[in-house]
C-alpha cells in the first residue's frame, strides 16, 4: 500500500486597502513600489509551509475568470516579456509554482497548463523556474475535455503534478489513472521542495483564533 502525506496549506491574497495582510505583517499598499521590491515575508517561508509561486507564467491581464471560461491574452510577447513575465524571475528559486489556465495568444493557443511551449520556453527557460511545478485545478471551467485527459495533457506539456479540486470521487479516479506515479524529476523537484520546509511551531489554538477575531477586526471590521 503506498503511503501518501497529507498537506495542509494557507493561501494569502494581497488584501487592499488595508495596512496589512492576513498571516504576515507586510505593506498590503505596495502597488506604486517597483516590482519585487516589496516581496512578502510568507515568500521566504513560515514554519513548516512552503509558498507556491503562481499564476505562472502570469494571469494580470487575463479579462474572464478561468474557474468559468479560459482568459485569452492577446498581448505581443516582448511586451510579456518586459512586464507580466518578469515580475516573476526574481522569485524563479521558490520551491513551488503553479501554473495559469491562460491562453498567451502571441506563444500558443494553449492554455499555458497544457501548453508545452509555454512551461518549456516561458515558465522554465525564460522565468527559470526550476522548483515543482503543478496545474491550477483541472476542473475548472477554463479547460476543456474528460477530466482524465485534462490532466494528461497538463502532464505531457510539462506539469510534474495535477491539481483536482472539487471532490467528486469519480472524476478523481479518473485522474488518479491518467497520472504516473511521482518519480523522476518531478518526483526529484518534489522532495527538494519538501525538504526545504523548517519544523512546524507548536499551535496555541486559543490564541490563534484571537489572533485571527483580531485581524479581521482590523481588516474587516468584522470581529
Amino acid at each position: 500500500m503506498p503511503e501518501y502525506e497529507a498537506i495542509i496549506g494557507l493561501e494569502t491574497h494581497i488584501q487592499l486597502n488595508t495596512n496589512s495582510k492576513i498571516f504576515c505583517p507586510c505593506k498590503a499598499d505596495s502597488w506604486d513600489d517597483p516590482p519585487n521590491s516589496n516581496i512578502c515575508p510568507v515568500c521566504t517561508g513560515l514554519p513548516g509551509v512552503l509558498p507556491v509561486l503562481k499564476h505562472l507564467p502570469g494571469h494580470g491581464r487575463a479579462r474572464a475568470d478561468s474557474h468559468q471560461r479560459l482568459p485569452v491574452v492577446r498581448t505581443d510577447r516582448a511586451t510579456l516579456e518586459a512586464t507580466d513575465f518578469a515580475v516573476f524571475r526574481a522569485l524563479s528559486a521558490l520551491p513551488l509554482g503553479m501554473t495559469a489556465h491562460v491562453v498567451f495568444a502571441a506563444i500558443d493557443a494553449l492554455p499555458a497548463t497544457t501548453s508545452a511551449t509555454i512551461i518549456t520556453d516561458v515558465i522554465r527557460s525564460f522565468i527559470g523556474f526550476t522548483g515543482l511545478l503543478m496545474s491550477d485545478d483541472i476542473a475548472m471551467g477554463a479547460l476543456s475535455g474528460p477530466i482524465g485527459a485534462r490532466a494528461a495533457a497538463a502532464l505531457a506539456a510539462g506539469c510534474d503534478v495535477v491539481l483536482h479540486c472539487n471532490g467528486r470521487l469519480d472524476e478523481m479516479r479518473a485522474v488518479a489513472a491518467s497520472a504516473p506515479e511521482l518519480a523522476g524529476p518531478a518526483g526529484r523537484r518534489a522532495a527538494a521542495a519538501l525538504a526545504t520546509r523548517g519544523p512546524p511551531q507548536p499551535l496555541d489554538i486559543a490564541a490563534a483564533r484571537g489572533e485571527f477575531s483580531r485581524l479581521m477586526a482590523a481588516t474587516t471590521g468584522v470581529s
